[in-house]
């Protein structure tokens, strides 16, 4: 998928330097992929380009995949993780287009200072997000602070002038299953409607496993993660841990004493990475395990249902489940 694009995608990617596109959709639609080829073809018609996101795990990726596309570019791409609305501005002051990708986690002050900017300055630019993976430092069950945010977001976007809105529908990294186990257990939870398209092709699997006590989680998570290694190769394995009562140190340490080779570390290409849903947005595996409490996949709650989304979506081929009791 690193190389076809929808004709959607193709459409965003060609478009004029000098357009404002703002672009949602859901988990698996190729938004970051869509970015990558948008940043080429700007580029490459020597147009000087900014790309932002919200952390270095995330950067580190496009910045390995923008680093192969950009051979003999004829412009420098310049590349961001902002801590301040005004580093950002900065980035604008020079380059001739911003792409900005996991949109959604910036604050919503930082697109009233980039609407006022954009209002002052022939500057294009290309937003990327997907508000059921609205984050940032709100407890899970805040629900308040969770709708106040999501509402000031919305808000804060549609101040951005001259602006066309897109929408990318086709999901290219789940299989059939998978989605569908998703879509239908949070379909009700999240706060918006999942938009990405059922895919039609038939490769994955769901399992669901559950056990009674934590405490039996390590065992269960290292049988899993040896039995997966059959097939896949450790970097094409993830185990996320999802919620208080699932934390991924334990767990962590419990793999490393079962002689499987773990880590938090997301780029390490020779060991299964054990993680939580905040750090691994942005990225996704082959084969996932998610470990989380048996209530606390489908919650009401709307940080913890967040959560579950980006976890369950990053699977490619095969999702594990383990639901544990207590």
């Amino acid at each position: 998928w690193d190389i076809y694009l929808h004709p959607s995608q193709k459409y965003l990617a060609d478009s004029p330097a000098n357009s404002r596109l703002l672009v949602s959709g859901s988990a698996g639609t190729g938004k970051t992929v869509c970015a990558w080829h948008r940043i080429h073809k700007l580029a490459f018609r020597g147009c000087r380009v900014g790309f932002a996101c919200t952390t270095h795990a995330i950067l580190s990726v496009s910045k390995a995949r923008l680093g192969r596309m950009l051979e003999h570019c004829p412009v420098d791409v310049h590349f961001l993780v902002p801590s301040s609305a005004d580093e950002l501005l900065q980035l604008c002051d020079v380059v001739q287009h911003l792409v900005i990708d996991e949109g959604q986690e910036f604050a919503t002050t930082w697109y009233n200072s980039l609407a006022s900017h954009l209002r002052e300055h022939d500057l294009g630019l290309t937003l990327f997000y997907d508000l059921n993976q609205l984050g940032g430092n709100i407890p899970a069950g805040d629900i308040k602070r969770f709708e106040h945010r999501f509402s000031e977001w919305k808000s804060a976007i549609t101040r951005i002038p001259n602006a066309t809105n897109i929408e990318l529908a086709i999901n290219y990294r789940n299989s059939r299953e998978i989605a569908e186990y998703y879509g239908d257990v949070l379909s009700e939870c999240l706060p918006q409607h999942i938009t990405s398209e059922i895919p039609l092709f038939s490769a994955g699997e769901v399992i669901e496993y559950s056990t009674a006590d934590v405490q039996h989680l390590p065992a269960l998570i290292t049988n899993l993660v040896l039995r997966l290694q059959r097939e896949f190769k450790p970097s094409e394995i993830a185990v996320i841990c999802n919620g208080e009562t699932v934390r991924k140190n334990d767990v962590l340490n419990s793999l490393h004493l079962a002689t499987v080779l773990a880590t938090t570390e997301l780029n390490d290409g020779n060991e299964v990475v054990v993680t939580d849903p905040k750090t691994f947005r942005g990225h996704e595996r082959k084969a996932i395990v998610v470990a989380a409490p048996s209530r606390g996949l489908a919650s009401e709650k709307w940080g913890q249902a967040i959560n579950s989304y980006i976890a369950l979506s990053r699977a490619r081929d095969r999702l594990i489940i383990i639901k544990v009791a207590r």
